[in-house]
């Protein structure tokens, strides 16, 4: 209702009315706008408690689980099923995240054309193969690349 309201100086000015009738149209959008912004809620917090907040609501969750599955991991055989399931399924994840952010990535990553996206991939696969194998050094290599890139593209 209120973006007619904030039309209608406009619509009163076309049709020819006026302009105490514009003026008053231009008054009663205004004073309905007002109240929802007065109501508006204001958020003011400084650093300590916005880093506070991060880690008892984002870290502190997911480090209790991480916790337990390091105790439950070390019963866990290296040449087990159960251990490569696990690392299936931690492949599987890890490879969702980079195609998405490859192929549909969000935010500042948007401004990065595909073909560097996709030459960071190639330069993370080519860094696994290289370092004997290795995930963390594909996924750094690709991450360096990305960030170069993002720094290149982006103001």
């Amino acid at each position: 209702m209120s973006g007619f309201l904030a039309l209608l100086p406009e619509i009163a000015a076309l049709a020819g009315a006026p302009a105490t009738l514009a003026s008053a149209a231009a008054d009663a959008a205004a004073q309905s706008a007002a109240p929802a912004a007065a109501h508006a809620p204001k958020l003011q917090m400084d650093l300590w408690t916005a880093v506070a907040i991060v880690v008892l609501v984002g870290f502190l969750p997911t480090e209790v689980w991480r916790m337990l599955a390091l105790i439950a991991g070390r019963q866990v055989e290296e040449g087990s099923e159960l251990f490569h399931w696990v690392k299936a399924v931690a492949t599987a994840l890890l490879a969702a995240v980079v195609a998405r952010l490859v192929f549909a990535p969000t935010g500042l990553i948007v401004a990065v054309p595909l073909a560097l996206r996709l030459a960071a991939l190639g330069g993370g696969v080519l860094a696994f193969y290289l370092v004997r194998r290795s995930v963390f050094a594909g996924v750094l290599a690709g991450e360096l690349i990305l960030i170069a890139a993002a720094a290149y593209y982006l103001p």
